[in-house]
């Protein structure tokens, strides 16, 4: 019996000692394999620090290919174009524009035409075209309620200089009744030409409804002498005994052409004052057809004037030769 249980122990320890040595021998497999996965994890290192290179590489000669060359480009003009803005969207001046465009008219781009846009930094051959802007004088502006919301405020500018002028800008600026600034903004002369001792029309309408005043500057005025061949004055009777309805007092306006050229276009301006000589309103008519020498051509215009008012209307006009 002492033999059967010393067997037994024997048995019970080798048992167990197998047990111990196959957990050992299944711990030491784990760092065996340890290796293998680092591989792995030093080939992803790998490949993607090649990548970016590669990406770095094929990209870098698109960047400099699409640097701008030195070398002036070609603009196309759409409708409704004018010289003053496509020089402020391509981010030049209009004497540059014209200055590498010789013998533009820039009051009559046509749709479809070319324009050479030069770079910001070409020389100007032509410093004669400034205009003092002394010589410009701007009239009270006055600003009418609107039958929504906002305001619009009216004016006029002069030329006082001895040549006409075009691109003609101003910016005008609100002071509110607490005498705090408003808004602002530059507005454009809805004239292409303003011809010496003639007006211009400016407005502008603000979402304020309690301006008390507008403060009004030139921002731009160009020499238009070089174009003075091509403009002429013309002389012009009015008849007010016209139909009046829905605030409307229609005007005809007749036109002599006393030149000695024949006329393809003409411009007629007619300004409309209140009884305390403020310009109320204006109206703007184009005629493209033409005018032979001596002839004349009555146009009927309007202004809009409420019926509690006795104003008095002026008209201008101007017509302009191919030669």
């Amino acid at each position: 019996m002492y033999i059967s249980k010393t067997l037994k122990a024997l048995f019970t320890v080798t048992t167990y000692s197998f047990l111990l040595f196959g957990c050992i021998s299944d711990d030491t497999s784990i760092p065996s394999e340890t290796p293998e996965p680092t591989i792995v994890l030093r080939k992803l290192r790998a490949s993607v620090t090649t990548q970016p290179t590669n990406v770095v590489i094929t990209t870098s000669p698109n960047l400099v290919s699409v640097k701008p060359t030195p070398t002036p480009y070609t603009y196309t003009v759409i409708q409704g174009d004018t010289l003053i803005g496509i020089a402020s969207k391509q981010g030049v001046t209009i004497d540059q524009i014209q200055v590498s465009n010789s013998g533009i008219d820039p009051l009559s781009l046509q749709p479809g035409q070319k324009l050479i846009i030069p770079f910001d930094d070409v020389i100007l051959s032509n410093q004669n075209s400034l205009i003092e802007f002394e010589s410009l004088q701007i009239s009270d502006i006055k600003c009418y309620q609107k039958a929504i919301d906002g305001q619009y405020c009216l004016g006029e500018v002069q030329n006082n200089s001895l040549v006409p002028i075009m691109n003609l800008s101003i910016q005008m600026s609100t002071i509110l009744q607490n005498e705090q600034s408003g808004s602002s903004k530059i507005v454009s002369s809805p004239l292409p030409l303003i011809m010496p001792g003639e007006k211009s029309p400016i407005s502008a309408t603000f979402a304020q409804n309690n301006i008390l005043k507008i403060e009004a500057t030139i921002a731009t005025a160009d020499n238009a002498s070089r174009l003075s061949q091509k403009y002429h004055k013309l002389e012009v009777t009015t008849n007010t005994d016209q139909e009046y309805q829905k605030n409307r007092q229609y005007i005809e306006t007749t036109i002599t052409n006393s030149t000695e050229s024949k006329l393809n276009s003409i411009v007629i301006v007619t300004y409309c004052y209140d009884n305390n000589n403020f310009l109320q309103s204006y109206n703007i008519v184009q005629q493209n057809k033409p005018i032979d020498i001596k002839q004349t051509s009555t146009i009927t215009t309007y202004c809009l004037i409420p019926t509690d008012q006795k104003p008095h209307y002026v008209s201008s006009a101007y017509g302009k030769t191919d030669e």
